[in-house]
C-alpha cells in the first residue's frame, strides 16, 4: 500500500523492484493535447540512492506515485483508471477499507491547474 492522490492504495511494487533489480533507470512519462497538440512530459525518477529489497522497492513507489499523483491534479481529465484503485482487502480484523464520499480523491470533473506542469509544456 502507498499513497495515491493522497490516499492509501494497493499498488503493485513490480515495476520498482525490477528497476532496483536490474539498475535501470525510472521515468514517469505522460502525454496531454495542449491546444491541438500532443506534448509529451517524461520525468526521470531518482533512483541512486535506493537498493533492491523491501525498503527500496516501497520507497520507489511511494516516488511513482507522488509524480504520477501531481499528473493527474494537474490535468484531470486525462486520467482514464479501469478499476477501483482504493477498494483494499479486509483487514485482519473482519472490517475493510472501502472509499466513501469523504475520503474520495477528486472526481475527473474537478478540475486543477498547476501553473509549474503548465508551464513546462509550453
Amino acid at each position: 500500500e502507498s499513497l495515491f492522490l493522497g490516499l492509501p492504495a494497493m499498488t503493485a511494487v513490480g515495476p520498482a523492484r525490477i528497476a532496483l533489480r536490474a539498475g535501470v533507470p525510472v521515468v514517469v512519462g505522460t502525454a496531454i493535447l495542449v491546444s491541438g497538440q500532443v506534448m509529451m512530459r517524461v520525468t526521470p525518477i531518482r533512483t541512486d540512492d535506493l537498493v533492491p529489497g523491501t525498503q527500496g522497492e516501497t520507497e520507489l513507489t511511494r516516488r511513482l506515485n507522488h509524480e504520477i499523483s501531481l499528473r493527474i491534479r494537474a490535468f484531470p481529465e486525462g486520467w482514464v483508471w479501469m478499476h477501483p484503485r482504493w477498494d483494499t482487502p479486509a483487514h485482519q480484523d473482519g472490517s475493510s477499507r472501502v472509499r466513501d464520499a469523504d475520503s474520495a480523491p477528486p472526481s475527473k470533473e474537478t478540475r486543477y491547474t498547476s501553473p509549474v506542469l503548465a508551464d513546462d509544456l509550453r
